[in-house]
């Protein structure tokens, strides 16, 4: 997984772009899902309106293409605030786009830090959700073509930041040497554009 900044969500090379956004996909209503419309441009608009007019539930998906944006398809989805059923939501969620990902043969994958915002998701047990998720993934499923997976956190955002390093930390800790051998951490860690800073978590899925 790749930690970004914000700013450079809508600039990140990858096939897939998760945006999260509101039951009835106003796109415009969040940071995340306004400046991917912003620059995706109103089509995209349109054709969750067209795909989903019912809106969607919470943890569904209703896609898009990229409109002006380099990534093939946009996944929009929602969570409900954080409670009882709020985690298993979350890794349902995940495991979604990574499966419909797959199964459309994408290689890459960008998620927010979903719910570790306004919804008020505590920032370990989304980390967490991430890793577990994505490995029990690599590990249930055969031929995959997705390569990699990467996260957006804003650079302000240190809690969610060092909860990611802090869990990547510990998982990889307990991981078997046979899971190891699937699976390949690299941190890295930089200055850029005016000491904007980026984190960097990849995690690749080796053929």
């Amino acid at each position: 997984m790749n930690i970004f900044a914000f700013p450079n969500v809508c600039s990140l090379q990858v096939s897939v772009l998760v945006n999260t956004t509101t039951k009835d996909l106003n796109l415009s209503s969040g940071p995340v899902s306004k400046a991917i419309l912003s620059r995706a441009g109103q089509d995209i608009q349109q054709q969750c309106q067209h795909n989903c007019p019912q809106g969607i539930g919470f943890g569904e998906i209703c896609e898009t293409d990229g409109g002006s944006l380099t990534c093939k398809q946009i996944y929009h989805t929602c969570l409900p605030n954080w409670g009882a059923d709020a985690e298993q939501v979350l890794r349902n969620l995940i495991e979604m786009c990574l499966t419909e990902a797959d199964r459309c043969n994408y290689a890459s994958i960008a998620f927010p830090a979903v719910g570790t915002g306004v919804l008020k998701y505590p920032p370990q047990t989304v980390a967490k959700a991430f890793f577990e998720t994505i490995l029990d993934f690599v590990n249930n499923t055969s031929n995959i073509s997705l390569t990699l997976v990467r996260v957006v956190i804003h650079p302000s955002n240190d809690t969610v930041i060092q909860a990611f390093e802090t869990v990547k930390t510990n998982f990889a800790q307990e991981l078997t040497i046979s899971q190891l051998s699937r699976t390949k951490f690299q941190c890295l860690k930089l200055n850029h554009n005016h000491n904007l800073r980026h984190q960097c978590l990849r995690w690749w899925f080796p053929k």
